[in-house]
Parts: C-alpha cells; sequence; structure tokens
C-alpha cells in the first residue's frame, strides 16, 4: 500500500472536499467583487477628474467675468486671486497629478493622477500658457483705465485668448472623455475575462472534485460486479489515500483476500470430506460383505446344530433301547461310539466355526471404530465449515449491499455444514448401536465356544462309556444310564448353542440393518458435500 504524506489532497476527506468547493465558489466571487468595486473606483475617479475638467472651463469664465467685475468696481481683487489660484491650482494637478479641491469654497481635497497620455498632458501644458497670457492680459486690463484708448486693443486681446483656452479646454474634455471610454471598455473585458476565468476555474475545480470522488468509486463498483458474478481473480484497487474512499478500497482489498481464503479453506474442507466420505463408504461396503458373510456362517451353524439335536435325540433312543434289551447292548453300543465319535467331529467343526465367527467379528468391531474415528474427523470438518460460513456471513455483513449476495451463499454454506454434522451424528448413533451389538455378539460366541467345548468332553465320556458297555453288560446298563443322562445335558447344550446361534443371526441382521443405514448417510453426506463444493466452485480464486 501506498504511503502519502499528511499534507496530500488525497489525505483530505470527502466532506472537507465537498466542503471547498463553496469556499471555492466564495473566494472566486469575492475576487470578482474585488476587481467590481476596484473598477467601480478607478471609473469614480475617471468621472470626477472628467467633472473637474468642467470646472476648469467655468473657473474660466467666472475669471473672466470676476476680473470684468473687478474692473466695474463690483467685485474684489482678493475674490479674483482666490478663483484665479483654484484655476491654476486645478490645471497643475490635471497636468501633473496632486491634491485638487472637492468643492469650491471648502478646504476639501482629494489626489488625481498625472494626465493619462502624452497628448493630454501637452494640452494641458498648452493650455497652461495661455491661461498665464490670459492672466498676464487681465492685470495688464485691470491697470488700464477704461477710458485708455489701449483698453479695447487689451480687452479684445483677452477676449481671443480666452476663446483659445475654452477651444483647448473642450479639447482637453474630448480627451479625457475618450480615455475614460477607451478604460471602461478595458474594464468591462477585463470583467469579463476575470468572470469567464472565475467560471473556469470553479468548474476545473469542481470537476477535479467529483473525478477524484467518482472515479474510485466506480473502480469498487466494478471490482464489486465481478465478485457477484463469481470472479475473485480480480486485482486488488490501488490504495494511495487516506479518506473515506481510501479505507472502502482498503476494507474492499480485505475483503477480496478474506473471500478468496475462505474460499480456498471451503474447496480443502469439502475435498477432504470428499475423501473421508469416501474412505467411510468403503469401509461400510467391507463391513456389509462381512456382516453377509457371518450371517451365512450363522446359517451355516444353525444348520449343524439341528443335525447335532437330532444326532442327539437319537442317542437317547437308542440308549433307551439298550437299557431296555441287554442282548443288544454290544450292537447299540457299537452303533454308539460311533454316533459319539460323528458327535465329537461335530462339535469340533461347531467350536472351529464359532472361533472363526469370534474373529470376524472382532475385525468388525475394530473397523466399526476406525468409522467411528472418520466421522469424528467428519464432525470436525463439518464444525470448521460452520464456523468458515459463519465468518463468510460477517465478512459478507461488513462490505454493507456489495457483500449481500455473497453473504447468501455464505448461509447455504453455513447450512450444508449443518446437516453434515447432523448426518454424523446420526451416523455415530448407528455405529454405537451396531458395536453394542457386537459385543453381544461376541460374548455369546464366547459362551458358544464354552458350550462347543463341554459338548466336546461329554462326547469323550460317553465314547468311554461305551467302550465299559462293550466289556460288560452290567456296566453296560449302568453306563447307558450315564449315556442317557449325558445326552440329556449334550440336548441341553445344544439347545443353548442353538439359541445362542439364533441371537447371533439377530444381531447379524441388526448390523446389515446399521451398515445400510450408515452408508445412505454417508451417501447423503457426500451429496451434502457436492452441493457445498458446487455452491463455491462458481467463485473463481
Amino acid at each position: 500500500m501506498n504511503k502519502t504524506s499528511p499534507s496530500s489532497w488525497s489525505d483530505f476527506s470527502v466532506g472537507s472536499k465537498l466542503t471547498l468547493i463553496p469556499i471555492f465558489f466564495l473566494f472566486i466571487l469575492g475576487v470578482v467583487l474585488y476587481s467590481a468595486v476596484t473598477t467601480s473606483k478607478e471609473q469614480q475617479g475617471n468621472i470626477e477628474i472628467v467633472e473637474k475638467v468642467g470646472r476648469q472651463r467655468m473657473l474660466q469664465q467666472r475669471h473672466f467675468a470676476t476680473a470684468l467685475l473687478v474692473i466695474q468696481k463690483k467685485s474684489t481683487l482678493e475674490n479674483l486671486q482666490y478663483i484665479r489660484k483654484a484655476w491654476l491650482d486645478g490645471q497643475k494637478a490635471l497636468t501633473y497629478g496632486g491634491p485638487i479641491l472637492v468643492r469650491m469654497n471648502r478646504p476639501e481635497t482629494f489626489e488625481i493622477k498625472p494626465a493619462p497620455s502624452a497628448y493630454l498632458r501637452e494640452l494641458l501644458q498648452n493650455q497652461t500658457q495661455l491661461i498665464n497670457q490670459s492672466i498676464q492680459e487681465i492685470d495688464k486690463l485691470l491697470a488700464t483705465s477704461i477710458d485708455a484708448p489701449e483698453y479695447a486693443e487689451l480687452l479684445s486681446s483677452l477676449l481671443r485668448y480666452e476663446e483659445q483656452i475654452q477651444d483647448l479646454g473642450m479639447e482637453i474634455a474630448r480627451g479625457f472623455t475618450q480615455h475614460m471610454e477607451g478604460e471602461v471598455d478595458e474594464l468591462v473585458k477585463t470583467q469579463i475575462a476575470v468572470a469567464v476565468g472565475a467560471g473556469l476555474l470553479s468548474f476545473l475545480f469542481s470537476w477535479s472534485i467529483a473525478r477524484s470522488i467518482t472515479t474510485p468509486l466506480q473502480r469498487v463498483v466494478f471490482s464489486a460486479d465481478s465478485i457477484a458474478t463469481g470472479n475473485l481473480r480480480i486485482e486488488k484497487m490501488a490504495v494511495g489515500r487516506r479518506d473515506e474512499i481510501g479505507k472502502l478500497g482498503s476494507a474492499f482489498n480485505n475483503m477480496l483476500d478474506n473471500l478468496r481464503e475462505l474460499s480456498s479453506q471451503i474447496l480443502k474442507v469439502t475435498g477432504n470430506i470428499n475423501s473421508a466420505a469416501a474412505e467411510i463408504l468403503a469401509s461400510t461396503q467391507q463391513q456389509a460383505s462381512s456382516t453377509k458373510e457371518q450371517a451365512a456362517t450363522v446359517q451355516e451353524i444353525s444348520a449343524t446344530m439341528q443335525e447335532i439335536s437330532q444326532s442327539g435325540n437319537e442317542i437317547t433312543e437308542k440308549a433307551k433301547q439298550v437299557a431296555a434289551s441287554a442282548e443288544a447292548t454290544s450292537a447299540a453300543g457299537e452303533s454308539g461310539l460311533n454316533a459319539v465319535k460323528t458327535t465329537s467331529r461335530l462339535m469340533e467343526s461347531v467350536r472351529q466355526q464359532v472361533e472363526d465367527v469370534a474373529v470376524k467379528i472382532v475385525a468388525l468391531s475394530e473397523r466399526t471404530q476406525a468409522i467411528g474415528e472418520i466421522v469424528s474427523t467428519v464432525n470436525e470438518i463439518a464444525e470448521q465449515s460452520n464456523l468458515l460460513a459463519l465468518n463468510a456471513s460477517i465478512e459478507a455483513a461488513s462490505a454493507g449491499e456489495q457483500g449481500s449476495r455473497f453473504a447468501v451463499v455464505a448461509g447455504e454454506m453455513r447450512n450444508l455444514a449443518q446437516r453434515a454434522k447432523e448426518s454424523t451424528v446420526q451416523v455415530g448413533t448407528i455405529l454405537g448401536e451396531i458395536q453394542r451389538g457386537i459385543n453381544g455378539t461376541v460374548m455369546m460366541t464366547e459362551e458358544a465356544v464354552k458350550r462347543s467345548d463341554s459338548g466336546k468332553q461329554q462326547a469323550e465320556i460317553t465314547e468311554q462309556t461305551i467302550h465299559q458297555m462293550t466289556r460288560t453288560t452290567v456296566e453296560s446298563v449302568h453306563a447307558f444310564q450315564q449315556i442317557i443322562g449325558s445326552t440329556s445335558q449334550q440336548q441341553i447344550g445344544f439347545d443353548q448353542v442353538t439359541q445362542g446361534m439364533r441371537d447371533i443371526r439377530q444381531a447379524t441382521e441388526q448390523t446389515a440393518v446399521g451398515t445400510s443405514q450408515l452408508e445412505q448417510a454417508l451417501s447423503n453426506l457426500n451429496e451434502l458435500s457436492l452441493e457445498l463444493r458446487t455452491a463455491v466452485s462458481r467463485y473463481q480464486i
């Protein structure tokens, strides 16, 4: 991120920049007003000068008239000197600049500038010479008697001077008027140029401020539209300012980083969920296969136990027949011996099959525990997905209206994560039921092994008894009585083994049902993971 100095224009807030617009307009208006006031004052001075030029003509006429009145003794010489002095002072001020009376018979004066052009200055100098010559003629006229012969000639000469002074006065008045009109034209042009320049500066200043605000906002809007369409590969905004626009750019860049990281994490999590679901599904299918094999084994054991039970019934019947008839003891004993051997082999087979069932049940228990661990891992992944979705909702809320679309996606992600968690809880419950069924099956299998050992021992006793029966008839009767008792106990053992096999079969069926439910739950979990991955995959990182 670029750093700027504290005095940089971009560090001013948007409110400060907008406040500067009316301030700048007021400044420009002040400049225009100042220019107008200055122009007005200059025009006022020019008007005063033109008015004083006209007053000089009036003073000329008063000076001539007063001189005539002095000759006629109708005015005083002091009055003539006062008018003459005012006339000459005004002429000097108009020519070279300086103080001039504001009004006659008043002491107030004001400064005027020298003649604005060499032409006017030359006219004023010529007029001053004529005025001096006219004053000399008046002084001569005042010193001459009205009855003197040269009086008329002096008066005629004075009138010529007065006429020339008046003509130059009119020329000077026209010169000052033309000069003032020229200055007015220049001032009007200047005012127009100032107004146009002020308007142009105001427009450029307002345009630059508006552009400094709207240009980065347009970039933010463009980037937000790109994110809304799923494009997270856009470049970050260049932040080189510390106003509200810069803060918005920084927040937008942070949101973009968080969205990229969140999308990457979600893709990784969904990949892990898919892998875990595939492993669990494979284990479940293997468990289902083992359950089917176990069911087939239990079925075989049940059929074998039925055969053993039938054999026990035959042994009991034969023993009763031997007890009833001592002559048939030898033949019955031989038959009993064969039956006992068969029983022993069957019992050994039963024992071996039960041990095989026990080994498979133990392996099934271990696989069930492994599935439980995998389900626990999936549960943790679902919780992490829920947290990530919550963080995404918070980040989208902080982005305001621009992040509302992603907030919906984040909500859907959170719902999917919650459903995944509920599925893992359901799977865990089913696995617990399966584990309890397996534990019961193991106990029953151990009991069946014990019963098989007991049956085998009973078969060995029966075999010994039959051997003794062949030696002696008396002992045969007693031995067959023992055989009857032993076979009765054996029948009870067979019934118990048969009942155990039924319980094992029932537990196996429950395990198969649980495995089917687990497989369905894993399928749902896989579908949820795919939906979550599809929802996130439209955002290009």
